[in-house]
Order: C-alpha cells, then sequence, then structure tokens
C-alpha cells in the first residue's frame, strides 16, 4: 500500500501503537528534571514507548499520518534507528533538557495524546540518498501541523491550504522575513536564559521597516506571530480588530 504526497510515492511501513498494560490501558510516563536544569517546552510529556518491527535501515523520508491525516514530514540516514528506543520511541531524560532532543519529545508526546482518542497512526517511507532535499521540497509545499512554528508560518503565508498554483511569493517572502527578525528575538532571549520572550507587532515591524507608514504590513506581521503560537504561549494585548501593533505575544523558551 503507498500514497502520494505532493508527488512523491510513499509506502506504508507501520502502525505505530503505544504500548499498553494487560487491560489495554496506555502505559506513559514523565520525567522530573532536577530543579538546576532548564527543560525544552516539550519536557512536560506526558511520553509513551512503542516498538516497531523490520523498519527499514536506510536513508529517506517519512511521513506520519493520523486517522488518514498527514502531520508531520522527516528525514533520516536510517529509518529503523529514528524510530528506535534511542530517539522517538522512548523519551530518556536527557532528551527533555533545554540542550536535549526537542523534536523527539514533541513527536513522542503527540503520537501517545494521538493515541489516546483512539487515532490510527500510520508511518510512510520514501527511500532516497537525496533525503535532506527531498524534506525541503515536501515542507515546502504541504501543510505539516507537527512539522513546528517554521512550516506553520509557510502555510499562514500560503492561505492554509496546500497550494496547487504558484503561491504569492511576496506574500511568503515577506512573512519569512517577519519571521527571520522573531525567530532573532528568541534566540537573543534564550541566550540570556529567560524563559520567556515578550514580542509587541509595532516593536517586531519596526526591526523589518516600513512601519509606522502607509505601506506597513502589520496584518501580516500579526499573522506571523500568531502562527508561531504554541499552546503554552500567551496573548498579552490583543488588538481590538485582532491585527495591530499592539499585538504583544509571550513566547516560551526555547523555541524548537
Amino acid at each position: 500500500m503507498n500514497r502520494h504526497f505532493a508527488g512523491y510515492v510513499f509506502d506504508r511501513v507501520a502502525e505505530i501503537y503505544p504500548i499498553a498494560d494487560n487491560t489495554g490501558k496506555l502505559l506513559e510516563y514523565s520525567h522530573q528534571l532536577p530543579p538546576d536544569v532548564r527543560p525544552n517546552r516539550y519536557a512536560a510529556g506526558p511520553f509513551c514507548q512503542f516498538q516497531l518491527v523490520g523498519l527499514p535501515t536506510i536513508s529517506g523520508v517519512y511521513a506520519i499520518t493520523v486517522a488518514d491525516e498527514l502531520k508531520y514530514i522527516g528525514e533520516c540516514v536510517d529509518l529503523s534507528t529514528r524510530f528506535g528506543t534511542g530517539q522517538y520511541a522512548y523519551i530518556a531524560e536527557r532528551n527533555c533538557h533545554s540542550d536535549g532532543q526537542a523534536t523527539n519529545c514533541k513527536l513522542n508526546a503527540l503520537i501517545l495524546s494521538s493515541a489516546k482518542v483512539g487515532d490510527v497512526i500510520t508511518l510512510w517511507f520514501h527511500p532516497t540518498h537525496s533525503h535532506k532535499a527531498v524534506e525541503k521540497t515536501l515542507i515546502s509545499k504541504l501543510v505539516l501541523p507537527w512539522n513546528g512554528r517554521r512550516n506553520a508560518v509557510l502555510a499562514t503565508a500560503q492561505g492554509g491550504k496546500y497550494m496547487k498554483k504558484r503561491p504569492n511569493i511576496k506574500s511568503s517572502a515577506l512573512a519569512e522575513v517577519f519571521q527571520h527578525h522573531l525567530e532573532q528575538q528568541f534566540e537573543t532571549a534564550s541566550a540570556q536564559g529567560k524563559s520567556h520572550a515578550t514580542i509587541c507587532a509595532g516593536d517586531l515591524h519596526m526591526m523589518v521597516g516600513g512601519y509606522p507608514g502607509s505601506n506597513h504590513r502589520m496584518p501580516v506581521c500579526c499573522r506571523v506571530m500568531k502562527s508561531l503560537m504554541t499552546p503554552t504561549d500567551i496573548i498579552l494585548k490583543a488588538p481590538p480588530k485582532g491585527a495591530g501593533a499592539s499585538l504583544t505575544i509571550e513566547y516560551r523558551l526555547p523555541t524548537d
């Protein structure tokens, strides 16, 4: 059985189902980190453990679907290793540190969350030696809810849909500029050891330029800011119409 994603053929290789106890209840766990250890944003879990047997030991691009909906695209040198106990299949305490494997924590927790509501989680694989290039192409063309902030920005710039026609390059490029400056603020705050970065739309737009002025692009700026939010982030101030210079968001750090 196979599926096509943006022109690439993926073979179904496994269904992912977390380990359960003898009553069928899914087993979950989390880690209590020492007080002097700064966690990454997905460290709270909860996490699960699963075991996938017979996965290919070759390079390629993998896809995860949940209830038949595409959620994530990633690349690997060895699919069996990527979905083994050293990476996605079991989350060690060290992965939960701020300099640990935040993506592993995120994917594992999302898999558990989906399994708990009974969704079928399927792993698909496209073997290729050009795995990094193919992954980049797919991420640029598809809306992938689990791929994090960068993919959300591209989706926002392109209207939140897979674009069969050529996207609005000007709008997409501008969203990328706002994203770049916003991520610089995240990096600066994280380097200073801060747990949050508080960003105001007016300040962000002034960094990019064109504001204040009659040709400002404040709606794009605000859409990008909101698209990079995760459930732990907070809108501290919301303009009456939703998009304005006063929009202020507190982002939890570190970002992924």
